[in-house]
């Protein structure tokens, strides 16, 4: 039997494992890529087949009138969530005046603050499924909508409902109209920016996974849905490093390790995400999601440990020492077996 190859230049071993194992890996991102840029060429030719799917060969409308009676519903539904949100104005009003001055009070505060926040797009979420149920389920009042049609409805309210709540919640260290729930240092100004950004980021991934959606589920292939969200996440990456780029002189102490993370992150997020698009059957929505909530639960978790030090300190300040009473012999005395009283702390 002949000898295995051994020394500088052998073909075994764990540096050659890991080599081969990089170059498998590569191989298949390789082919991966190439598979749906081929299904991404050939998505034009199926988009007659996308329009029969949706209007059921024709037998409901042209897809103009289809789609716009879509709309119609889903603006509907928005146009009431907006109108209970004008309602809840006082009470948000009368959040924005709170000053809470305990680590519970905060606490609870926020989320007093988010409960109402949320009311909106979960009346969004309701009235839509609602009307896309009485008006294109099977008895439906303006038509029945094919499977694939009720499929884009359903998946375009829902999606947009979580991209509310997901807003809602990058939003609660920014706090731009609380400055008193506020848990990072931002003025006014600079606060408001933030909030710009988050909602202008939130929108792009949103447009972005709708429409990639809706292509997909329409038989459209998953080679243009794919490359949508790739680009979709470069265009928020950029954002993201250079807003934190702008905001790297405002952190100090820990808020500094938590910006070095979170620029960190962008770089790991991008190329979990863009990995998962090209190898895997479906996003990585659980690992980029837990992600982003340890960013943003970071800042609070900071915020209440600072409450809970200065809570400490103001009871130990307030605090009156406790002492004892202990007899020494008088001074000046002589050899008189005569004591005195002394408070000495403990």
């Amino acid at each position: 039997m002949a000898d295995q190859p051994s020394g500088f230049g052998a073909r075994s071993g764990p540096m050659a494992d890991a080599v081969s194992m990089v170059a498998t890996k590569l191989q298949a991102i390789a082919d991966a890529t190439l598979t749906m840029l081929e299904d991404a060429a050939a998505a034009p030719g199926r988009l007659a087949e996308a329009g029969r799917l949706l209007t059921d060969n024709g037998a409901q409308g042209s897809v103009v009138a289809v789609l716009g009676a879509a709309a119609g519903a889903i603006a509907t539904a928005l146009v009431l969530a907006l109108g209970v949100r004008r309602l809840l104005r006082p009470m948000r009003a009368r959040l924005r005046n709170v000053a809470p001055v305990t680590a519970e009070r905060t606490a609870m505060v926020i989320l007093q603050a988010v409960i109402v926040d949320a009311i909106p797009p979960s009346i969004y979420l309701a009235i839509g499924l609602f009307l896309d149920h009485l008006l294109f389920g099977p008895l439906g009042r303006v038509f029945a909508g094919t499977e694939v049609f009720r499929m884009v409805t359903s998946a375009f309210i829902i999606n947009s409902a979580i991209a509310w709540y997901i807003a809602i919640v990058l939003q609660i260290p920014i706090a731009s109209k609380r400055p008193n729930l506020r848990l990072i240092a931002l003025d006014t100004a600079e606060a408001r920016r933030a909030r710009t950004f988050v909602r202008r980021v939130v929108s792009i991934a949103l447009v972005s996974w709708l429409l990639a959606e809706s292509l997909f589920l329409v038989w459209l292939g998953d080679g243009v849905p794919r490359l949508i969200l790739i680009a979709a996440a470069a265009v928020i990456g950029f954002l993201c490093l250079r807003a934190l780029h702008s905001m790297h002189s405002h952190f100090v102490g820990f808020m500094r390790f938590w910006h070095i993370l979170a620029v960190a992150s962008v770089f790991a997020l991008f190329a979990i995400w863009t990995l998962g698009l090209v190898l895997d059957a479906e996003p990585p929505f659980g690992r980029v999601l837990a992600t982003l909530a340890i960013l943003t639960a970071m800042p609070l978790l900071y915020r209440m440990d600072r409450f809970v030090l200065a809570r400490i300190k103001r009871r130990m300040i307030g605090r009156v020492a406790r002492s004892r009473r202990i007899y020494i012999p008088k001074e000046g005395e002589g050899d008189a077996e005569e004591l005195r009283a002394v408070e000495k702390p403990l």
